[in-house]
């Protein structure tokens, strides 16, 4: 018997995508097609005196320059999503267009349209603005002084903060043998999709009809806010994701969209904006947050309680989903650790940079990071392997479920085996010989260490899914999905879900989705929802498209329909496997009423749903070898080890790519990536010449293993893979890092470990 369940199957969709076949936003072409161009402020922060677009607007080519001015009582800004406990009660949105003031370098301030790209580009150069140029906060420390405003209105910077307690911390700092100290930061990032962001909207004012196409992770969502921004009802609106390349977080409604497809129905021509590679690195962030950690320990590593006082750096303004990484960190700082008392402060603050929002892991790995590196210094502290606090702390499979002080619930997992099984396949106890003599040469060789975890569902309505499943009278499996991918596989996966179901084989199975006219509800695909969420409701859809059909064929062949069996695109009784019929037969007959059985209807169509009724928990374990050179500070990263528990897979080929390239985005933050500011506002970087993406020479040697221990919470068993493994790296890196340094006395130093960095703390410690 075939099972398509857990086999290594290539993915469906890879032909097309390497053939040159995929449809991205920029390559569709409509006639009559305009192209926009954003205007952006040089400035961090700045009042705008004057903006006289008149030249722009007689240039030749230009369709129209629009401003703020214009768009007053014609549109909103894009509503935000607030996702903390304790929420400001007014977060600043993102105007579409810069109103009164600017308040970060790259704030769109107007919009072009011309007939062509080059057209539109330069007539941004005849846009005239004046400014007056106003101080720029930039270091979040600065802005919780609040000497200089972003926001006058609201009289601070401080947009929201959270004061969350669980326990007597009081108590347990009474009781400590040590209290262990340590300050963290983890540095803002460019999620830097391969493909930048881009919209083509288009006005049908027969139909009163916006469509839309939009490199985006949710059509609902997009159709929705528009609707909103645009003083539309959203049944005039269609939006389209076609193939992307890559989201991380980043690829949400934003202002800039919203400002286009506002003028493609103030002109009713079709226009295109297509975001430049210094648009994208510029005008979004992930990460961006410090932290403070005073951990109450006992001496044989026993943790009491943490104290955790943290500041997010969120940018100018809000966005959609801006605080949702704050809002994740404060509930994930515990990890996989049994801390009884945990107190999180979190100040969430405005500078003059653009917003931050989430990227692939949202709050996950700057929680694992602070807590992975106080977990290191309580080792340090107390004269202990890490290894030890850890294997003390880590709660034990037999607690699971096991309730958080933050409140989470732990669903399922083993994480004391994750980390023995990572141990093993590096041989620890053997790098550690290995060390010990390196050391005794002089050589600058570090260990390290993350055990670490993930909520997976997104909360909310991310919790809910529904999903159609359609066979038609020659047996074609049609399956409507509201999760659209952008680079997860679903495709194939949800394929393989149908072909174990129905008994028929993965490619005869078509995923549609994507498109507000084809799935009008859903939310998309982000927060690891697209397999465990979406796909239980696409599950649950063919189990009653299953059901449907045994009640065809047992009619068929005289049988009940719980004796019907379906394997290999046949259908049969269980007791008399010799009268069989194809898989399209039982489809033909349910399209014939004289055929069918007793009151049912003709056609196969079947709903789905499914609601996620808590977070499910990936877990993992990662091991990080490094050796630094004393004289120039450069680190090589030499291996990483991991094993990480994804919950039920469905496709081996698929769970190790997303392994595979999660573990090279965090790398990335470990060793490279750091988005730079100057004092005024500047930001130093804004293509990849000069921001430290890395590349494949920098991979190290790669050991990584997958358990499954299967989430009680869906039918699936599963938990989702993509973000995981990106969790890890900051920490075991950083944990490596401060293994090699600590004979030279330096205890912590933060990512990114670019040579210089490390080469500065090394000639300090001299």
């Amino acid at each position: 018997m075939t099972t398509y369940i857990g086999a290594r199957m290539k993915r469906l969709e890879d032909p097309r995508f390497i053939e040159g076949q995929a449809t991205f936003v920029d390559d569709i072409r409509l006639p009559r097609m305009l192209h926009a161009v954003v205007v952006r402020s040089p400035h961090a922060h700045a009042r705008i005196l004057s903006i006289d677009t008149s030249a722009a607007e007689a240039a030749l080519g230009v369709a129209a320059v629009t401003t703020a001015d214009h768009l007053t009582g014609s549109a909103n800004h894009v509503p935000v999503q607030f996702t903390s406990r304790n929420p400001s009660e007014n977060p600043p949105p993102h105007p579409l267009l810069a109103t009164g003031k600017v308040r970060y370098v790259g704030e769109a301030v107007a919009l072009v349209v011309a007939e062509t790209r080059e057209a539109a580009i330069d007539a941004t150069e005849l846009v005239r603005v004046h400014y007056e140029p106003l101080p720029a906060v930039v270091d979040p420390h600065d802005a919780l002084k609040n000497e200089i405003l972003l926001h006058e209105e609201l009289g601070t910077n401080v947009l929201f903060r959270t004061d969350d307690r669980a326990g007597d911390l009081d108590d347990a700092f009474s009781r400590a043998d040590r209290i262990v100290e340590g300050t963290y930061k983890s540095q803002r990032i460019c999620p830097a999709p391969m493909e930048t962001r881009g919209v083509l909207a288009t006005y049908d004012a027969s139909q009163d009809l916006l469509t839309v196409w939009s490199a985006t992770q949710s059509v609902h969502h997009d159709r929705d806010l528009l609707a909103y921004v645009l003083h539309r009802d959203p049944s005039t609106i269609r939006v389209i994701a076609p193939d992307m390349g890559g989201g991380f977080g980043g690829k949400d409604l934003r202002t800039d969209v919203a400002a286009v497809c506002h003028m493609a129905v103030r002109l009713g021509r079709p226009i295109k904006w297509i975001e430049d590679r210094g648009e994208n690195m510029t005008s979004y962030h992930g990460r961006g947050m410090e932290c403070r950690a005073e951990a109450a320990v006992l001496n044989d590593g026993t943790i009491l309680g943490i104290r955790f006082s943290a500041i997010a750096d969120i940018g100018a303004y809000f966005i959609r989903s801006t605080s949702t990484p704050s809002h994740h960190l404060v509930r994930r700082i515990a990890g996989p650790y049994k801390t009884p008392v945990i107190h999180m402060e979190m100040n969430a603050v405005a500078t003059n940079k653009p917003t931050t929002g989430p990227y692939r892991g949202s709050g996950a790995p700057e929680a694992a990071y602070f807590m992975e590196r106080t977990i290191d210094l309580i080792g340090g502290e107390l004269g202990m392997d890490p290894l030890e606090v850890r294997r003390k702390n880590l709660i034990p499979s037999e607690e699971l479920p096991f309730t958080t002080p933050t409140g989470l619930t732990y669903d399922s997992g083993d994480y004391l085996q994750a980390l023995q099984r990572a141990l093993e396949l590096a041989d620890y106890d053997g790098l550690r010989r290995e060390q010990a003599q390196a050391r005794a040469q002089g050589r600058l060789v570090g260990l390290g260490i993350a055990s670490f975890l993930k909520s997976q569902g997104g909360g909310g309505e991310l919790m809910d899914s529904a999903a159609r499943v359609e066979i038609d009278r020659h047996g074609a499996i049609t399956i409507y999905t509201e999760a659209s991918p952008h680079g997860q596989g679903t495709d194939t996966s949800f394929a393989q879900i149908a072909a174990d179901t129905l008994g028929v084989r993965p490619q005869d199975v078509t995923i549609l989705h994507g498109d507000t006219d084809v799935v009008e509800e859903g939310v998309g695909t982000m927060a690891s929802r697209a397999l465990t969420v979406a796909g239980s409701a696409v599950y649950d859809a063919l189990e009653n498209a299953r059901a449907g059909m045994a009640k065809i064929a047992g009619h068929m062949l005289g049988c009940a329909d719980s004796e019907v069996q379906f394997r290999d695109s046949r259908i049969w009784s269980k007791d008399h496997e010799q009268d069989t019929r194809s898989f399209a037969e039982v489809a033909a007959a349910a399209f014939n009423e004289e055929t069918l059985p007793p009151g049912v209807s003709p056609g196969l169509e079947f709903e789905g749903t499914f609601h996620l009724p808590d977070y499910v928990f990936p877990s993992g374990a990662q091991l990080a070898l490094v050796e630094i050179d004393r004289d120039t500070g450069e680190v090589d990263l030499l291996r990483c080890v991991g094993v990480h528990d994804c919950g039920r897979i469905i496709n081996p080929v698929v769970v190790e790519g997303q392994t595979h390239g999660g573990l090279a985005q965090g790398i990335g933050q470990a060793m490279t990536e750091d988005v730079q500011y100057t004092e005024d506002g500047q930001p130093l970087m804004g293509t990849f010449q000069d921001y430290g993406m890395p590349h494949a020479e920098d991979m190290p040697e790669m050991v990584m293993e997958q358990m499954e221990t299967p989430s009680p919470l869906s039918p699936l068993g599963a938990k989702g893979m993509g973000s995981l493994v990106t969790v890890g790296p900051p920490a075991s890196v950083s944990n490596a890092v401060a293994d090699a340094l600590a004979p030279l006395g330096i205890t912590h130093l933060d990512t990114p470990y670019t040579a210089y960095r490390v080469w500065q703390a090394i000639n300090a410690s001299r």
